[in-house]
């Protein structure tokens, strides 16, 4: 992490309410992409008690002593994301910033898992205080651009690919992937090997 200094030997990180994985899980998938158009007011007043509860959570991991917190929010297709990054941006931002301010008052990290494609909403993320990024499709993202965004800012936590990569089982492939990944993230935020 772009603030944890060669000394520092280990973090500890602890599981925080997703806010977009609560909300879906309330109120299903279908009618969560629903309420995201007919009924923004409703669906972010429900995003704001998840946010409620995340930031007690905060507090909970910070008296225990851990090191960080941690989302798993998957916000992305293939190609894109799966609301406009305008409805996002409207409904979920906000939430986000006060769960990460309050992590970030106590000292502590915030690392968001993401599957799919967010690149749409990394400079929000990263302009809120995202401190890395935990990414399992890497593949879909143009490395040097998404460096770019990162560095100096947030760090990209990240196996090789495992849709377009790691399944093939080609050794050669596979540990070309790693040096491309490592030659576009040691300078641009940095890289967190998972896996």
């Amino acid at each position: 992490w772009p603030a944890f200094n060669a000394a520092d030997s280990a973090i500890t990180a602890g599981a925080l309410m997703s806010l977009q994985a609560m909300a879906r899980d309330a109120r299903r998938m279908d009618n969560m992409l629903e309420d995201t158009v007919l009924e923004p007011e409703n669906l972010a007043r429900l995003v704001e008690a998840c946010a409620d509860v995340a930031v007690a959570q905060a507090d909970m991991l910070h008296a225990c002593g851990i090191d960080g917190g941690m989302m798993y929010d998957d916000w992305g297709l293939q190609r894109s994301l799966y609301i406009s990054p305008q409805s996002w941006r409207a409904i979920w931002r906000e939430p986000y910033a006060r769960v990460i301010d309050r992590l970030h008052r106590h000292g502590m990290k915030f690392m968001l898992h993401s599957c799919g494609y967010i690149m749409d909403i990394v400079d929000d993320l990263i302009g809120i205080g995202v401190d890395a990024f935990q990414f399992d499709q890497p593949a879909l993202y143009d490395f040097e651009a998404l460096s770019s965004k990162m560095k100096g800012k947030a760090t990209l936590w990240s196996p090789v690919d495992i849709q377009k990569v790691l399944p093939t089982g080609d050794k050669n492939r596979i540990q070309e992937e790693a040096r491309r990944m490592i030659r576009h993230f040691h300078k641009g935020g940095g890289l967190i090997a998972k896996d």
